[in-house]
């Protein structure tokens, strides 16, 4: 992989860098939790996987230091699925998301009762965070 520079705060060097960085037991974290997802986590990577919106997510990525439960690296965004414990969390969730906002990476949250009651509109909701800059069609594009 070539870095060509413009790929914004979040370059390749950085990347590499910051896996660096990442303890071995983050690592077996975030491993653990590609394995065992909560069933809104599951429903809505049902939805992102295999490049449904046209572009690649990855699960359980860890930006930071932190873990994001669905990133995607071609556009910058971070997509969080909260239970209920990050109602008492929501310092942790705002430190977080600056931190990540620091390097250029957006982050929008969805509720578990949000994603398994309406997964259609979480769906857009993420499709409209997508890309759409640039103006150009993706994959899949009706025009």
């Amino acid at each position: 992989m070539v870095d060509n520079g413009d790929c914004g705060a979040y370059t390749w060097r950085m990347r590499i860098g910051l896996r660096n960085l990442v303890s071995e037991e983050k690592k077996a974290f975030a491993r653990t939790m590609r394995k065992r997802p909560t069933y809104a986590e599951r429903t809505l990577w049902g939805a992102l996987r295999r490049k449904a919106l046209g572009v690649r997510f990855h699960r359980q990525a860890i930006l930071r230091g932190y873990i994001a439960d669905f990133y995607c690296p071609s556009e910058h965004l971070v997509v969080e699925v909260d239970g209920n414990h990050h109602l008492a969390r929501e310092k942790y969730d705002a430190t977080r998301d600056a931190a990540l906002a620091a390097i250029g990476i957006k982050t929008i949250r969805f509720s578990n009762r949000e994603v398994l009651s309406n997964i259609e509109g979480v769906v857009t909701k993420i499709h409209t965070h997508i890309g759409r800059k640039s103006g150009q069609a993706r994959k899949g594009d009706t025009l």
